[in-house]
C-alpha cells in the first residue's frame, strides 16, 4: 500500500474511538488504567514521498510549526542529503489535510534559506549542500528564531553552530522564506581557538521572558596518533547565554548525554535529558534550578533532581529510557518514554506527562509508532505538536515521520 493510501486511512482512524480499538489490540493487562484518547489530533504534514520530518516547534502565536526535514535533500528533489528548516501553517480545528505528493504541494510549507552565515573567524559561510539544520526554536517575540546548523570551518571540519536569526515571514515567496540577520552565538571566543575549536552545540531553548537561550554544548578533539596526543573531551552540559549582556553560565555539571533543556513557565527551573547515573545509552528526565548567580561547575554537584525512573527492557528502543521534556503552562511536563504503557504488551516511544516534581506520571498519547519530540503551545493551554510514524498498519518498514498537532487534551 502506498503512503498516500495509508494517509487517508490514518485520517479516518482519528475518529478516536476507532483509534482506541486499534491500539488496544494485544492488550495483556486488565487491572491497569488504560489510556483513553482525549482532544483532537490532526496531521500537519501529509506529504507522501519518502521524507522524514523532525524537531517540531510551535510558534508563539500558535499558528505555525517550524521543523527540520530531509525533503529537499532526497533523491526525489535534488539528492544532496541535507536537512533543512521548514515552516508550515498548522491546520485549523477540524481541518483534515489531504495527502499530497511533496511537502511544498501543501501550499503553506516553505524552506528557510540563508544567503550566508557568519562563522567563527568572522567570515561568512555560504555553501550549504549536504549540510544539516537541526533543533529550531522560536523566541517569545515571534520575530526571532534559533537554529543549529552544521557549517564547514577550516577545510573539511564540520561543526554544529548555534544561530539566532529573523525569518522573513511577511516576505515569503514561492517555496522559500529568507533567514535575515543571522547572528552566531559565540560563548567561548570561537574565533581565537585555532585547532582547539572543536565545540558543538545542540537543542536550543529560549527562556519564557526571551532574555536567555539554553542549549547543550560539548567539546571533542580527536586523538592525533602521529603526534602522540590523546583525545580531549568535555562532556555535554546545559549552558545558558544571556541575549542582553552576553553572559554565559553553566547550568549543569555534565554527563556523556545531557541535552534537550526545557524551561519552566516561571523561568526558574530547567528540565533536561541526561544519562547521569544510568546505564550507557539509557536516559532519564531531570530538572535543575536556574540561578545565574550560582553557576554549576564541570563535574561538581549542580542540585539536579531525577524525575523519571524508566524500567529496563531486554530489547529496548534505542535510545532507551525517558527524554525530551516539554514544560506545559500548567506546570506539568510532557516527555517521551520507551516504558511499557498500561494495557499494552509492546514498547515504543510514546508521549507521557507528569507533575513538575515527577509525580502522577501517565500516558498522554500512544500509537505504537514512535510518538516523540513534543513541543508545547507557548500561550499555555493543552496543545502540543509532535512527530509520529503512526504504525497502525502492518507495513511498518514503509512508515515515515510526520508532524501532528494535538489540541485540548487532558494532561
Amino acid at each position: 500500500m502506498s503512503r498516500a493510501g495509508r494517509s487517508w486511512q490514518i485520517v479516518a482512524l482519528f475518529a478516536f474511538a476507532i483509534l482506541l480499538s486499534v491500539i488496544s489490540m494485544g492488550c495483556d493487562q486488565t487491572d491497569e488504567d488504560c489510556w483513553v484518547p482525549t482532544g483532537e489530533a490532526l496531521a500537519v504534514t501529509t506529504d507522501t514521498l519518502s521524507t522524514d520530518h523532525f524537531f517540531p516547534k510551535l510558534s508563539p502565536d500558535g499558528t505555525r510549526v517550524a521543523f527540520t526535514t530531509d525533503f529537499w535533500g532526497t533523491k526525489e528533489y535534488d539528492g544532496d542529503g541535507r536537512r533543512d528548516l521548514a515552516i508550515i501553517d498548522v491546520p485549523m480545528p477540524g481541518e483534515q489535510r489531504s495527502p499530497v505528493a511533496r511537502l511544498f504541494d501543501l501550499g503553506n510549507a516553505r524552506r528557510v534559506v540563508f544567503a550566508s552565515l557568519p562563522i567563527d573567524d568572522g567570515t561568512n559561510f555560504s555553501s550549504f549542500g549536504g549540510l544539516q539544520s537541526s533543533w529550531p526554536d522560536w523566541h517569545p517575540d515571534g520575530v526571532r528564531m534559533a537554529l543549529v546548523v552544521t557549517v564547514q570551518i577550516g577545510g573539511l571540519k564540520r561543526l554544529e553552530r548555534l544561530y539566532i536569526f529573523e525569518p522573513d515571514l511577511a516576505g515569503a515567496t514561492g517555496q522559500e522564506i529568507t533567514g535575515l540577520n543571522p547572528v552566531l552565538v559565540d560563548d567561548v571566543g570561537l574565533g581565537g581557538l585555532g585547532l582547539e575549536n572543536q565545540y558543538h552545540y545542540a537543542t536550543p531553548a529560549f527562556s519564557p521572558d526571551g532574555e536567555w537561550i539554553a542549549y547543550s554544548r560539548f567539546f571533542f578533539k580527536a586523538a592525533d596518533p602521529a603526534n602522540g596526543t590523546p583525545a580531549v573531551t568535555q562532556a555535554p552540559a546545559i549552558f545558558a547565554h544571556n541575549l542582553l549582556d552576553g553572559r554565559t553560565i553553566r547550568v549543569t555539571s555534565g554527563a556523556p548525554i545531557e541535552w534537550e533543556p526545557s524551561w519552566s513557565p516561571s523561568g526558574t527551573e530547567i528540565a533536561f535529558t541526561s544519562n547521569r547515573g544510568t546505564l550507557t545509552g539509557h536516559t532519564e528526565v531531570f530538572k535543575v534550578g536556574f540561578d545565574p548567580a550560582n553557576p554549576a561547575v564541570e563535574g561538581g554537584p549542580d542540585g539536579a533532581v531525577r524525575l523519571t525512573f524508566t524500567d529496563i527492557d531486554p530489547r529496548p528502543k534505542v535510545p532507551a529510557g525517558s527524554m525530551q521534556p516539554a514544560w506545559l503552562g500548567s506546570g506539568r511536563i510532557v516527555f517521551t518514554s520507551t516504558r511499557r504503557p498500561p494495557c499494552s504488551s509492546l514498547r515504543d516511544r510514546n508521549l507521557w506527562s507528569m507533575d513538575a516534581d515527577g509525580g502522577d506520571q501517565k500516558i498522554l498519547f500512544q500509537t505504537r509508532s514512535d510518538d516523540q519530540y513534543a513541543s508545547v503551545d507557548p500561550r499555555g493551554g493543552n496543545t502540543i505538536v509532535f512527530t509520529t510514524r503512526m504504525n497502525l498498519l502492518p507495513d511498518f518498514d514503509d512508515q515515515k515521520t510526520d508532524v501532528w498537532i494535538l489540541r485540548d487534551f487532558t494532561p
